[in-house]
Parts: structure tokens; sequence; C-alpha cells
């Protein structure tokens, strides 16, 4: 525990953790057992543990999260008239880009971030230093390991990190913690949680038509020509349900006598409306991600005309705000005071907007010819190598302001 210069008055021996010698550790498999579905409408318990089994949320989060994932994260040096330049003699350069730690991969470290931001509301990893105060690496924390807490005497914001079963203090300095939006100043919110209701229902709508195939379709019963005892039915239920339950007993051909028949209920899932349910519940959740349905397969509402239109509104209001919070939290955790005014961090989302071969030929073209892009900078844009004598601005020559319209031609006209 690093108590350099601080304290933490309610951290006594005599105090808040007394108690949990006889609780079990964060990470225990007793915190992720049933624990009833009470406050639900369906009997099925939503968390953000065990949102990820919704085929919706999961494509919604997995794409978000390879999306940025998949960005370059790169470290800028300031330029005078408000340029920039990668830094890659910066530090934190290669943690940020390629190596946050000794055992991931930076695509692995940001689609586990992301993935943890949009289901339980909080990114943790821990701040690694050296002697100097200098960053070495991201040591990725899940969240169910880390409280964030803050001390009421001092105001002194920490976090509770059960790290291997061993209680283990941070401070606000030695954690890389990036919060959803929301909730009280400490920690985000979990959209699972703020949208529980909206993913229960179309949970319970997967878990209808996989009950309805497992029990091997439409509503059935056992009608007897009497009067059976309560014993002699649940001996008969468990028989037929035994033989003939079940999609691998499915058309299995048997034999009822005692004059006992199968009644069926007609079962219209059309008059339902059970597909129409389906969909509703895939829009519900994909609008609390702000994802485009093409984005995860569902393409009902896409045409050729406004797909690459949606593609880039994916990269403009999904990708592009989160961008922004995992910049911004960056550059207030892992930068010293005097390299802020220096270097930044900023995730690169060229390749996101590109939009069509066509349309970004016109748009490099246009910058090209006013002088707002060397040919260089576009190339390297465009993933091609730099060539000689590419890196001048360049601006069409017939373009003169309005004044001086038709005096080139009045001064080359020969005098009588």
């Amino acid at each position: 525990m690093n108590l350099i210069g601080r304290t933490l008055t309610s951290l006594m021996p005599e105090g808040r953790f007394a108690h949990l010698s006889g609780s079990p550790a964060v990470d225990d498999e007793f915190w992720y057992k049933p624990v009833g579905a009470r406050g639900t409408s369906t009997g099925i318990y939503v968390s953000a543990g065990n949102s990820l089994q919704s085929s919706t949320v999961y494509a919604c989060v997995s794409r978000i999260a390879a999306t940025f994932a998949s960005l370059p994260f790169n470290v800028h040096r300031r330029l005078p008239n408000d340029g920039k330049e990668l830094a890659r003699d910066h530090r934190l350069f290669s943690i940020l880009h390629s190596d946050p730690n000794d055992e991931q991969t930076a695509f692995e470290f940001w689609e586990i971030a992301i993935t943890h931001l949009l289901t339980w509301g909080n990114a943790y990893a821990r701040i690694v230093m050296d002697d100097k105060r200098n960053v070495l690496e991201l040591k990725q924390l899940a969240p169910h390991q880390v409280t964030p807490k803050r001390d009421p005497a001092t105001g002194l914001r920490f976090y509770e990190c059960w790290i291997n079963r061993n209680l283990e203090i941070l401070f606000d300095d030695e954690m890389f913690h990036i919060p959803w939006f929301g909730g009280d100043g400490l920690k985000g919110c979990s959209p699972i949680e703020l949208q529980r209701r909206a993913i229960e229902h179309e949970m319970a709508a997967s878990e209808y038509g996989a009950r309805f195939f497992l029990n091997s379709g439409p509503y059935r019963y056992l009608a007897a020509p009497g009067p059976l005892s309560p014993t002699a039915m649940t001996n008969l239920l468990d028989w037929v349900m035994k033989k003939f339950g079940g999609l691998k007993n499915a058309h299995t051909m048997g034999i009822l006598d005692q004059g006992i028949t199968i009644e069926t209920v007609a079962t219209n899932h059309r008059d339902l409306q059970f597909l129409e349910l389906r969909g509703a519940g895939v829009e519900e959740i994909a609008r609390i991600y702000n994802m485009p349905l093409h984005m995860i397969q569902s393409m009902t509402a896409a045409t050729n005309n406004n797909i690459e239109h949606q593609g880039i509104d994916y990269g403009t209001h999904t990708i592009h705000p989160i961008c922004e919070r995992v910049e911004q939290r960056v550059h207030k955790a892992l930068f010293g005071v005097r390299e802020k005014l220096t270097f930044f961090a900023e995730v690169n989302l060229d390749a996101l907007m590109r939009g069509d071969a066509v349309s970004r030929a016109e748009y490099i073209g246009k910058r090209i010819t006013s002088g707002t892009m060397t040919p260089n900078e576009a190339r390297i844009r465009e993933n091609d190598n730099p060539l000689p004598g590419g890196d001048k601005l360049y601006i069409q020559g017939a373009m003169v302001p309005l004044e001086d319209a038709g005096k080139q031609l009045t001064a080359a006209a020969p005098q009588n």
C-alpha cells in the first residue's frame, strides 16, 4: 500500500475492513451464483456480467470495441501554428499504440477496456511507474475487482482493488479509470443496469423461442378418459417428456393406451408477432448503443444508397464520442503537468471516415489543388509511400481575385 504523504482515516485497522475477514473475495464464485430474479418482469435477471449472452448486446459491444481497438492510437507533439507531428520517441507512444503491458497487445487491451466500459460502465487499469513516476505499463483490471471510494475526512479519492485475492489500495494517480456518463463523480453508470428492462425483454423472447423448440413445438396436453391420481399424472408426464420431448425426440413414433390422447393448442407465431417482437428488441438495444442496424447484421432498413452514410454516421456519432472520452482521460491521467503543454494523444479516425473511393478522390483532389494538403500527405493517408518532391503545397494558378479579373488580358493586349 503506497501511503507516501497521504492518509486515509477510513482505513484504520479497527475500521472499514474489519468486516471483510468473513466475506468471500470480490472475485469469488460466490458473487456470480444465481440470486433469483426479483424485480424482473420475465424472471430473467440481467447484469453487466451476463448481458453478453444477448446476441444483440454482444453484437453491439463487440463491434464498437473492435472498431476502437483497430484504430491507431498515437501520441503527437504540438508544433507552432497549431501543427502536430507523431512523437514516436515519447514513452507513451508504444504503450497506447502497441504494447500497453508485457501480456497484451494494444488491440487486446483496448478491446477489453471498451467492452468493460460498455457493459460495466467503467474501465480500469493499474498505472505502473518507475522511480521517477514515468509510466511504464497499464495493467488491466476487471471492473468487479475495483471499487472507487472517497475518504470522508480528506476528500481523497482512492480505489479498493482485489488483486490475486488480496486487497490493495490504489490512489487516483495510480489508476487509469475511464468512466461512462452519469454516476456520482466516482464511477460511471452501467448502460446495462440503466437499460436492464429492454435487454431483459429481448433475452426473454430468445428464451421463449428456445423453449418452444426444446419442448417440441406448440403447447399440448394429455387428455385421459377418467380421473388420474397425482402420482399417475406425474409419472405419465415424466414418461411422455422423456420419450417424446426435445428436439432429439422430435417425430418419434409412440403409443398411448387406456384412451389417453394428445391435444394440441394451436400457436400462430404470426398472430403473436413473434418475429416483430424479436426485431423490436434488436432495435431497442441498438438504440442504447447508438448503433446503426446494418452494423449488427440487421438489414431491414438498409439500402445501397444510405448504407455508406450510415457507416459515416457510425463513426461520427458512435465511435468519435468514445474516442474523445478516452483521449481526455489519457491526457488527464498519463501525461505530466508540463507534458500536457507539448504532447497529446489522439485516435486516428481517418480510416473509419474515408467513405467511398470516388468521394475520397474528389475530396483529396480539392485539398491538393486548394493548397491545404501536400501530395505526400495525401499518399500517406491512402497508405502509399511518399515520393520525392511531394512535400510542396500547390494551388490552381487560374484563380485570381475578382477585382483583378481581366487585367492580365488588358495588359497583354497589343498597343496601337
